[in-house]
């Protein structure tokens, strides 16, 4: 009888300590709570949340004393949800709280407490995390940096002839100019005789005296 009273005793204590094991690790946010996500969400999805709340809540950013416990969780989080066969391993617990995974593939039952920090593996810092993002390559850049280089030089090249195209143009047309008007110069000499012409000059600069006297 007292036998009997025992393991009775022993059984409802076991189940009533498993029964507030495993409500009290419902009260943990999962993963899919800690990134702010549906249990649906893609895979590009979980990593959009995971760097927004990095950025947010990293220790280095945000001075709140939860700040680097948060940043862990979210950490904890992503590194599961990230990897396929976690996440499908995580997702198979939260759908049957009773089940729980160990090596080999196997799965049993009995009362889990359902940690969300049991899938954590390595930890990672956030400059880790910001390496996995895309980023272009060292050649193309330096691909970008020569073809820019190129174009502005080249861009100058064609600047500085042009330039020197326009004062050629500009100094072969004074050319022609001066020598379009030595040239009348010589044919009325000529024409005239270098007295005549001498005087012709001599009037057109007395014209011009006047009028300028004339227009002040």
């Amino acid at each position: 009888m007292n036998q009997n009273f025992s393991a009775l005793a022993i059984k409802k204590a076991y189940l009533k300590a498993s029964k507030l094991f495993h409500s009290s690790s419902n009260n943990f946010a999962n993963h899919y709570d800690t990134l702010k996500l549906q249990r649906n969400c893609t895979s590009q999805q979980i990593r959009d949340s995971f760097i927004r709340l990095s950025k947010k809540i990293h220790p280095d950013l945000n001075k709140s004393p939860n700040a680097h416990t948060n940043f862990l969780k979210v950490q904890e989080a992503y590194n599961v949800l990230s990897k396929p066969h976690l996440r499908a391993s995580y997702d198979l617990e939260l759908a049957h709280p009773g089940y729980r995974y160990e090596s080999g593939r196997q799965w049993r039952y009995g009362p889990v407490y359902r940690n969300p920090w049991s899938f954590y593996r390595n930890r990672k810092t956030y400059q880790e995390y910001k390496s996995d993002m895309p980023r272009p390559k060292s050649g193309f850049v330096a691909m970008c940096v020569v073809a820019a280089v190129a174009m502005a030089f080249t861009v100058e090249i064609l600047v500085v002839r042009f330039m020197l195209l326009r004062q050629q143009e500009f100094a072969q047309k004074r050319t022609a100019d001066i020598q379009k008007i030595l040239n009348e110069v010589e044919e009325r000499a000529k024409a005239n005789g270098l007295e005549a012409q001498l005087e012709i000059y001599q009037k057109q600069y007395e014209e011009m005296e006047r009028l300028r006297t004339t227009g002040n």
